[in-house]
């Protein structure tokens, strides 16, 4: 059959309208491969400019609160912005002005890559779930912190010194399965304040973190909570009368300080 001249542009438009349709069927679902995997964090409290890359992607976006953040994404914050990351682990991380972070996902830990700037950890989660990397060197978000503020946490390495005939004397320092063991012991006490408090409110869960220093008598001085994500100051105060209770054996060397993350729910 030989074509009229007439019917190649209908042809060539015909041909030109399927391969557009065909690209972009194969963009489209580029574009979602690409976007898709497991949800990492969520951006809160954006304070000015906040920028985002998407992996695989040059194209630097701004955005806005409630972004949903996947593995090899990279957050920037402009030298006046801020931005909190909220985790589904409940940790909090909010960074800081000029900073750049990449999250990658690693096995069941999440993994955020401090490139420039600074962070700072609001609310504390489940420990070992979220590691930050910073200058080559990766440990957990809550001992990222702890040594931000110059502490060591509860169940950080403390030495034991021997007494000269080689067995440990009882006034050695704390032991790491002493500070951990002590509060463990004592938890019921804690978790006492938050039956109280879901009397009046049924069903509140949330994370608090006890702040204070073991003095060389075994008595805790400086009961804080420096960060919390239930306000009830009847809770807080029974907290922190719960906390002056507990007692340490005394031990030479310096006051501890330590800080305690305490999930209610």
């Amino acid at each position: 059959m030989i074509l009229k001249n007439n019917s190649w542009p209908k042809l060539l438009l015909a041909a030109g309208l399927i391969f557009i349709l065909i690209s972009f069927f194969l963009l489209k679902r580029w574009n979602e491969s690409i976007s898709t995997g497991n949800v990492l964090a969520r951006t809160e409290d954006i304070q000015g400019p906040v920028f985002l890359t998407k992996k695989f992607s040059s194209q630097k976006i701004k955005i806005s609160a409630n972004t949903s953040l996947s593995s090899l994404d990279t957050i920037e914050t402009s030298s006046d912005g801020q931005v909190l990351l909220e985790f589904p682990n409940t940790y909090r991380v909010r960074m800081l002005g000029g900073s750049v972070a990449t999250l990658e996902e690693n096995g069941e830990q999440t993994l955020l890559i401090l490139k420039q700037g600074d962070v700072q950890v609001e609310n504390f989660g489940r420990e070992g779930s979220l590691l930050i990397s910073k200058g080559g060197r990766r440990i957990s978000a809550t001992e990222f912190e702890l040594e931000k503020q110059g502490k060591s946490s509860a169940g950080a390495s403390l030495p034991i010194p021997s007494s000269p005939g080689g067995t440990m004397a009882n006034t050695g320092m704390l032991s790491q399965d002493e500070v951990q063991g002590t509060l463990q012991k004592h938890k019921p006490m804690f978790f006492k304040c938050y039956t109280q408090l879901l009397q009046k409110t049924p069903g509140i869960t949330g994370q608090i973190t006890l702040s204070f220093v073991i003095e060389k008598n075994g008595k805790i001085s400086q009961p804080e909570i420096p960060t919390s994500s239930i306000s009830d100051a009847k809770f807080r105060s029974c907290l922190l009368e719960a906390l002056s209770r507990v007692e340490f054996r005394a031990f030479s060397g310096d006051p501890v300080s330590t800080l305690y993350p305490l999930r209610f729910e």
